[in-house]
């Protein structure tokens, strides 16, 4: 409640305090969040480790050169509807870099609750995933890092694993971010490298397809490096958590089914016609109130849902979440630039043949002449690990790839 009602106060303040034109990507607030020295972020990025490594090996791997600056930064963006809204996200700016910036976008992966976001110097993992905003920052790269609609900031619900959303709230956000580094003497050089795990990978798969077909005035991809993303919702990824009962982040339905109902409004008319109780009152108050408490998810986890309709879902290939996932599927787009996805075989919440799927029809899509390109779109094997620890190797060997491009 206390974060709806700060919102509205921000849109009030917004609408009453300017005359610009409001569009989306414009600024409503930009707000300091750290200044940090070049050992300063090394020493935050080795705090926030959660595994105990030499602290010669850490600095090995990130290998620091410039100090940190963040800022919490509130935009307009656009909704499912197209209409204009508002989200929030971090900007992360290296300091005593005399040459013009490149950008990295990094997406940023699963969270229920709102405020373990970026802007509120959070992610995934418990917050672990801010590691990556201060290592490529503090590697020269003017970093984005958005918290999407519904989370930090942004009111109503979080459209989970949304394409559309996804990409427009990264796509303003990096708008904002270069209307507010020209705003002060900040260069960029216009080429964008853009990475993300698990959700993220899903979010940064789908603004590099927004950016590639649609375009923003003044950005090119160079790059992309994405780690262990569902880019096939509803056919891999799909029968991955269908298929079985144990599935160990049960709560990503639930999140699932909340997103498609809040964008098509077509999976049911309250609660208790697909959840039992008490499962369906549950549902209502952490996952559509967005606590971030999902401890109540069962295993297995069809005994939360009416027989009828799990029968459905496990049957029907028209079912109406199924056809929702289908309108944000990524992986089979015509892709021209050159990409990395990173998988770990032994990942027990994203299927690793989500980025086998997706490189072979990215292949396939090229034409003839482009065949040149095949080594370049690529899904990387790094490992055996799970769905955590795989994120170590997707870090550096992704870092590695950034910094490679000219």
């Amino acid at each position: 409640m206390k974060r709806h009602l700060f919102t509205l106060l921000i849109l009030m303040a917004a609408m009453l305090g300017t005359v610009r034109a409001q569009q989306a990507g414009t600024i409503i607030s930009v707000t300091p969040l750290f200044d940090y020295s070049v050992s300063q972020t090394q020493a935050a990025i080795n705090n926030m480790i959660p595994i105990n490594l030499p602290t010669w090996v850490v600095n090995l791997l990130t290998d620091i050169d410039y100090g940190t600056k963040g800022y919490k930064v509130i935009y307009y963006t656009k909704d499912f509807d197209g209409n204009l809204t508002l989200a929030s996200g971090a900007m992360i700016i290296p300091q005593g870099y005399s040459c013009n910036h490149d950008m990295m976008v990094y997406c940023h992966g699963t969270v229920f609750d709102p405020d373990e976001v970026p802007s509120r110097m959070s992610g995934a993992g418990g917050g672990v995933e801010f590691i990556f905003g201060l290592l490529y920052a503090g590697n020269g790269y003017v970093t984005v890092m958005p918290d999407y609609l519904g989370l930090g900031d942004g009111p109503d619900l979080h459209l989970y694993v949304d394409e559309k959303t996804e990409a427009s709230a990264t796509v303003y956000l990096m708008k904002a971010v270069d209307s507010y580094t020209g705003q002060n003497g900040i260069g960029l050089t216009g080429d964008v490298m853009i990475s993300g795990y698990s959700q993220g990978g899903h979010a940064g798969m789908s603004t590099f397809r927004y950016l590639e077909e649609v375009g923003l005035p003044g950005f090119d991809v160079a790059t992309a490096g994405l780690g262990s993303g569902p880019y096939d919702l509803a056919t891999k990824q799909y029968q991955f958590i269908v298929g079985n009962p144990n599935y160990p982040t049960r709560e990503y339905i639930l999140y699932t089914v909340a997103s498609c109902q809040e964008a098509y409004g077509n999976l049911y008319n309250s609660p208790s016609d697909i959840l039992v109780a008490p499962y369906d009152q549950l549902y209502t108050t952490h996952i559509l109130g967005q606590t971030g408490q999902t401890d109540w998810v069962p295993t297995p986890w069809p005994q939360m849902f009416v027989p009828s309709v799990y029968q459905n879902y496990t049957t029907n290939p028209n079912n109406p979440l199924r056809q929702c996932l289908q309108q944000s599927n990524v992986y089979d787009w015509d892709n021209r630039s050159e990409t990395e996805m990173y998988y770990c075989t032994g990942d027990e919440q994203v299927a690793y043949q989500n980025s086998t799927k997706a490189e072979a029809a990215m292949e396939d899509n090229l034409p003839w002449w482009l065949f040149w390109m095949i080594p370049f779109i690529n899904s990387t094997y790094v490992g055996s690990f799970d769905h955590f620890d795989c994120v170590i190797p997707y870090g550096i060997l992704s870092k590695w790839h950034f910094d490679r491009i000219p």
